[in-house]
């Protein structure tokens, strides 16, 4: 803990209790930091808890909630390096919520961010305000709902910020032009880089799983056939968003990136976290990954046109709310297409096979960076399978997605 108390020296204490009461007459006084919870609740950054005594008549103390790129692992940490995890972040909290202010947009969805620099990022401790993560695996119709009124609002934002851009120069803007290294997606960038190593090793345990699954109206080596072959597009369809509207992606919606205030037991208000991920895309991309991710099939047969629907809904609302002149069409703005869904289910499917731990993974493998390494990548098909075989929760829903994979890819067939 020596080293991370000397993660923030007396200045970032003094900018940060600045930032937080709007004012330079205070004097720091100490801090601390302590480990924000004993669970992990991610791959890509470390958490903690910082105090901050101050005098200001009195002497008071504040609460902060700091993260670091996560160097336990010389393996997390080159990986999260590859992907500009801590460069996206950083973009939004300095950049892009300061060129919204610009024109007034404003973005209620995302905490106070009071210290950006490398890697080392403090924001409001959103949990002494009521805030805390949902209580169940998968998150019912009135969470989804509220969960989706900020994912709008982030989407809505960019569609703003790109439309009032264009008008002031007097031609198109595209934040992906000026901003290409951050909002680039990681996993299907033409850059070789660590991301796609992953992607790729996982796909191969995807195929080993599919050799395997219980055979149902088709034979396994078609829907691996199939599935190769979509594979082997993904450059195109990538490309071909670009004719359609596209804005600013979180990238990684499952339930660990959200907080929520109830009242009454309900969810009233969510706000977004971890944005290490972003990218530039069609909003269809995060609306699909958080439905597929949040939710079991049998919720997604009776709800998903209820939620596409209150969606687009949300986006109207929040474009309107900004007097924004002509609002697109929901066919505008979401891109239903099947290579999109069937692109979204199979990320979604790579993401769950890591959000997910299986029983049979033993602790150790996140404390030994050999045994990370082949956890992440040597041996990803070899985890994936025997995962597969010897739990049978994670059987169950990886099991789902897959079959749900191949539904999708073989409609219209």
């Amino acid at each position: 803990m020596d080293g991370v108390h000397k993660l923030l020296t007396h200045e970032d204490c003094t900018k940060i209790i600045q930032a937080k009461l709007g004012t330079n007459d205070v004097k720091v006084l100490s801090h601390r930091i302590k480990p924000f919870s004993d669970e992990v609740k991610g791959l890509m950054g470390q958490h903690y808890r910082v105090e901050i005594d101050y005098e200001e008549e009195i002497s008071k103390t504040e609460q902060f909630f700091m993260k670091i790129l996560n160097g336990s692992l010389k393996t997390l940490f080159d990986m999260c390096m590859s992907a500009n995890a801590y460069e996206k972040e950083e973009f939004i909290y300095v950049t892009y919520l300061t060129e919204l202010k610009k024109f007034n947009i404003e973005l209620d969805c995302l905490p106070r961010c009071f210290l950006c620099r490398p890697y080392v990022t403090v924001l409001e401790d959103l949990s002494v305000k009521g805030y805390s993560e949902v209580p169940n695996d998968n998150m019912d119709l009135d969470t989804c709902k509220i969960a989706l009124e900020s994912i709008a609002k982030l989407h809505g934002s960019g569609i703003l910020y790109e439309a009032y851009k264009t008008q002031v120069q007097g031609s198109r803007y595209r934040l992906i032009d000026n901003y290409p290294s951050v909002l680039r997606n990681v996993f299907l960038s033409k850059d070789d880089n660590i991301p796609k190593v992953w992607f790729r090793k996982s796909l191969e345990g995807v195929y080993e799983l599919i050799r395997i699954l219980p055979e149902n109206h088709m034979k396994n080596e078609i829907y691996e056939a199939k599935l190769r072959e979509y594979v082997s597009r993904l450059d195109v369809i990538s490309a071909s968003f670009d004719n359609h509207l596209c804005t600013v992606l979180h990238g990684d919606l499952w339930q660990n990136n959200f907080l929520f205030k109830y009242y009454d037991r309900k969810p009233c208000h969510n706000v977004l976290l971890d944005f290490q991920l972003i990218a530039y895309g069609p909003p269809s991309s995060d609306v699909l990954h958080f439905i597929f991710h949040n939710t079991r099939k049998s919720f997604r047969d009776v709800n998903m046109q209820i939620l596409i629907d209150y969606y687009y809904e949300c986006v109207k609302r929040y474009l309107c709310q900004h007097h924004f002149p002509d609002v697109p069409t929901k066919d505008q703005i979401l891109l239903l297409t099947k290579d999109v869904q069937v692109l979204v289910k199979l990320l979604c499917l790579l993401d769950r096979a890591v959000t997910i731990i299986p029983c049979d993974v033993p602790a150790s493998t996140f404390d030994n960076d050999e045994e990370f390494r082949k956890y992440l990548f040597d041996e990803r098909a070899t985890y994936l399978v025997n995962s597969y075989r010897a739990d049978d929760a994670f059987r169950e829903i990886i099991e789902e997605d897959l079959l749900e994979l191949r539904n999708l890819l073989c409609s219209g067939c």
